[in-house]
């Protein structure tokens, strides 16, 4: 009878493990094979160590001492690359911006023009200006990119803009200049805009895009710009399955 308990509990752990496992992020999974192959080499370490073959066991201990808790920094690289997967980019022409998906800030910077290698952060309200004037005569995704990072910036922005310079926000067509015509996103583009690594599964392309919208949404002040990229993101790499 305590044999066939003990089945039932393992089974069941088993079950929830499964689906614990399966709605974690590719991060999370990662995590939690280390530290299960971690807690098997210290058993495999201490069974060793019962019969007497401590040559074995020690190194065994000391890999499943270090994978479950890496001490001294060790994981330092591990974990600036999950960090680096939680920022969401989307670029264009003239601007790369980003998002931390743990924070909700919106940074960038300027890849042509006048304030080309500057980031967003450092320009004023004056060079926001002559930046939007520049995409605007420039490239229409540009603009519109800007534009999304001007609404959580400077939300006064449309009505403060200098008389003449199109302070509507450029919701017309016209552009002084000849627009840059981009191609389709492609898969590696569609990554970056997730903030996902290329080897990302179905589950970690689902819950990036959801966590993504639910900050980038219109809905919740974002921009319809950022929603729609996230959005084409999502159907490139899932398709018809999303």
């Amino acid at each position: 009878m305590s044999t066939l308990l003990f089945g039932l509990i393992l089974l069941g752990g088993g079950y929830f493990a499964l689906r614990y496992f399966r709605a974690a992020t590719f991060e999370k999974r990662a995590e939690l094979l280390r530290r299960a192959g971690g807690a098997l080499a210290l058993a495999l370490a201490l069974w060793l160590l019962l019969r007497g073959s401590f040559l074995y066991a020690m190194p065994l201990a000391a890999v499943g001492y270090f994978a479950i808790w890496r001490p001294f920094g060790f994981s330092r690289s591990a974990a600036q690359t999950a960090e680096n997967a939680r920022l969401a980019s989307v670029r264009t022409a003239l601007l790369e911006m980003s998002l931390d998906q743990a924070t909700g800030a919106l940074a960038g910077h300027v890849l042509a023009g006048t304030f080309t290698g500057r980031e967003l952060g450092g320009l004023s309200r004056t060079d926001l200006a002559q930046l939007w004037r520049e995409c605007r005569a420039g490239e229409a995704q540009s603009r519109q990119l800007l534009e999304a990072y001007l609404d959580r910036r400077w939300p006064e922005w449309r009505a403060e803009m200098p008389r003449g310079s199109g302070g509507d926000g450029g919701s017309g067509n016209a552009q002084s200049g000849a627009a840059v015509v981009r191609g389709p996103m492609t898969r590696q583009e569609a990554f970056e805009v997730l903030g996902l690594p290329a080897n990302a599964g179905l589950e970690d392309i689902k819950s990036a895009h959801r966590n993504l919208m639910k900050r980038l949404h219109p809905d919740q002040g974002g921009s319809n710009y950022l929603a729609a990229k996230i959005n084409e993101a999502k159907e490139v790499l899932l398709g018809k399955r999303a």
